[in-house]
């Protein structure tokens, strides 16, 4: 009688907000790597490694959990967004292995980095350097578009869940009172049968002292009757002297 969660759903919105997470946190540590030296530049690149696989695996883990959608619609939306993590997470490798072979260790920012990617091509001109940072802004503010969408698709996902936790503590709440119900039932139930026993046990006194006094009226009958033939057979011994003597 409770009402369902779609569990699916439900993880599904918790690999999108651990894979945001994980990419927010690559993000920071790859800004914070550019401007580390020596062996800090190194450790912190093992560590954004590190990262960087537990963001695919996370990924992996969406992945498995869009198969299970039975709902084409929303298969379809995950599979883009999946798609979509999948090329931010090939634009991180691409930075990282930048981020290895620059050995300056300057400050470069993401737009940055792929505006460098377009003006190091051969031929390379203003406009095709306007052409970058256009793209790069583009992609911001898809993101940031992803992440809005995704935000209202957590938040109507709670507010669902909201929902059905009401209901199912509405029907908690009647379980509470049909037990509680039923348990003063049970009580007055076992009062009327105490009540019955304690009768039953008066009137199997009562039945006791009735067949007593009955045996005892049929005892006194029976002796009544089997006295009375002695009586009238007896002679009167004195009154037969008396009818013989002259």
């Amino acid at each position: 009688f409770f009402a369902r969660v779609p569990m699916a759903g439900a993880e599904i919105a918790l690999f999108e907000e651990e894979i945001n997470e994980a990419k927010s946190e690559l993000e920071h540590g790859i800004l914070n790597l550019q401007g580390a030296k020596g062996t800090e530049r190194v450790e912190a690149l093992k560590d954004l490694d590190a990262m960087l696989k537990k963001l695919k695996k996370k990924l992996g883990g969406y992945k498995f959990q869009i198969k299970g959608l039975k709902d084409p619609t929303q298969k379809t939306t995950h599979d883009r967004k999946a798609r979509e993590h999948e090329e931010d997470i090939a634009g991180y490798e691409k930075q990282l292995r930048e981020l290895k072979n620059d050995t300056t260790g300057g400050k470069v920012t993401f737009s940055e980095m792929n505006m460098r990617d377009e003006a190091d091509a051969p031929g390379a001109t203003s406009q095709t350097m306007l052409h970058a940072a256009l793209q790069t802004q583009d992609q911001s503010l898809a993101s940031l578009a992803r992440t809005a969408q995704m935000a209202a698709e957590a938040d109507d996902m709670g507010q669902r869940t909201n929902v059905a936790l009401k209901m199912q503590t509405e029907k908690l709440r009647e379980i509470d009172k049909e037990l509680n119900t039923l348990e003063a039932e049970l009580k007055r139930a076992k009062r009327d049968v105490q009540w019955f026993m304690r009768n039953a046990m008066t009137d199997k006194c009562l039945l006791i002292l009735l067949s007593l006094i009955v045996i005892a009226v049929v005892a006194l009958v029976c002796t009544k009757i089997w006295g009375k033939p002695q009586e009238e057979g007896r002679v009167d011994v004195r009154s037969l002297l008396n009818v013989t003597s002259p």
